[in-house]
């Protein structure tokens, strides 16, 4: 087994040579393949704001459970759930690890994975300066993963999870997009769409590679998400070739406790929404936010040192090095780049 830092060299060239996100998770599981043994695969890209998948590239044989992990992930108490290993700091872990009286109470083990011919399943979450970019799921039929294999991912999660960030903060040109609207029902069919719509939600399949009528992971994970939250609706991020960056919005409309659907609102992504992605992509301090959030508003040096009770050298200390962390040089550089580009048609 090739170290661990061979293999993150080979991740780098990957990060280099892939022109989008999906060629780049198919790479990585090519390169997976020449170290580890396994006989099913997902790897999801992850809206780090929300920790909702919006996409996956997956084996052919997990496309036909792939809907009851995902309702199995959100809507149902669990080992190993993702944003639980993230929240706990846990890289990866391996179902097979777990006690045998936690299998018996493991659902997702009993009544999906073990019916299918799955006899053990790794999960790792990939993560990046402390934001959450992936997760990787492989799965085994005759063996168990050993220690050594999971070691192995625990230390790719975050080479992984580089890459992927990489291309969750593609610079993409936006074109004008007006609202598109999707009503699911509870078991996710398609009941109803507006024109503009059902072309998002065929753009969003080309994006993840699918063919037919099958349903994007990214519209999976908001409608269970939505389904298994107390407010009853769901709001995540992604960003798609050609549309620039796109907010995924969805509520319950419902009738009565037995009568309900859910709809999904896509729109370009609020000035907001991009500013709050910008800072993190940057790993603005929170001072630095605070002043690029007066920057946006226009206020000179000297207003911001009085409203943060700084010194206007002290605030022009902070703009250097905002400058040095965006690569621009002057304000009107650094709004166009992390703020008007996206925003305006």
């Amino acid at each position: 087994m090739k170290k661990w830092r061979e293999i993150d060299t080979a991740l780098h060239r990957l990060e280099k040579t892939c022109t989008t996100s999906w060629t780049y998770r198919q790479r990585v599981i090519t390169l997976l393949r020449q170290e580890l043994s396994f006989q099913a695969y997902c790897l999801s890209a992850v809206d780090p704001h929300a920790l909702l998948s919006i996409g996956a590239v997956t084996e052919h044989n997990i496309e036909s459970i792939h809907h009851q992990i995902f309702k199995n992930e959100y809507l149902q108490q669990d080992v190993n759930h993702y944003a639980r290993l993230f929240h706990e700091e846990i890289r990866a872990a391996v179902l097979s690890e777990q006690k045998e009286e936690q299998l018996k109470k493991s659902y997702r083990y009993t009544s999906i994975l073990k019916p299918a011919g799955f006899k053990d399943e790794l999960r790792a979450v990939l993560v990046y300066k402390n934001q959450c970019f992936g997760y990787l799921t492989l799965f085994k039929k005759e063996e168990h993963f050993q220690s050594e294999e999971k070691k192995l991912i625990e230390n790719l999660s975050s080479s992984i999870g580089r890459g992927l960030q990489t291309f969750y903060h593609l610079f993409l040109e936006p074109v004008p997009l007006q609202p598109k609207m999707l009503l699911f029902s509870p078991d996710l069919k398609l009941i109803s769409y507006t024109k503009t719509g059902i072309k998002m939600l065929d753009a969003l399949r080309a994006s993840e590679s699918l063919e037919g009528d099958k349903l994007p992971k990214s519209i999976q994970a908001l409608c269970y998400r939505t389904l298994g939250s107390e407010e009853g609706s769901a709001h995540t991020l992604l960003a798609l070739q050609k549309y620039g960056f796109l907010t995924l919005s969805s509520f319950l409309l419902i009738k009565d406790k037995e009568d309900f659907n859910i709809a999904i609102n896509i729109a370009q992504a609020s000035p907001t929404d991009i500013l709050t992605i910008n800072k993190k992509y940057y790993h603005l301090s929170k001072r630095e936010s605070n002043i690029l959030d007066y920057l946006i508003k226009g206020s000179s040096t000297k207003e911001i040192a009085n409203d943060l009770f700084l010194s206007p050298y002290t605030v022009q200390d902070h703009l250097k090095s905002i400058f040095l962390k965006t690569g621009v040089s002057t304000r009107r550089e650094l709004v166009f780049k992390l703020f008007t580009r996206y925003t305006i048609p």
